[in-house]
């Protein structure tokens, strides 16, 4: 995981979650931490165009980098929006569909 994820979830307070790892004996459980997928990606974009200011997406290399810009965008905005609470819990929700 990079910095910049480990940042992105302790800003939006999500937590790893435990999992079990059965190709090792004894099978131990492990604390991971849930994926950002294209779909959450893609639902972070939406998230983040829909306030008045928006991310600059110009010079993109590839994904991993429109991801860093997107998570670093997230970020940002988080630290100076005027709803954070509403923010925090869109974000939030993000991960818990997935599961």
């Amino acid at each position: 995981m990079s910095e910049i994820e480990k940042q992105f979830f302790d800003t939006f307070g999500i937590k790893p979650v435990c999992v079990q790892i059965y190709d090792t004996f004894p099978c131990y459980i492990d604390k991971v931490y849930p994926q950002i997928t294209d779909r959450i990606l893609l639902e972070l974009i939406c998230i983040s165009t829909s306030s008045e200011i928006t991310v600059e997406f110009k010079g993109i290399k590839n994904v991993e980098h429109l991801k860093e810009v997107v998570l670093n965008y997230c970020i940002e905005r988080y630290g100076y929006c005027l709803h954070k609470d509403r923010f925090k819990h869109q974000v939030q929700a993000l991960f818990k569909e997935n599961n």
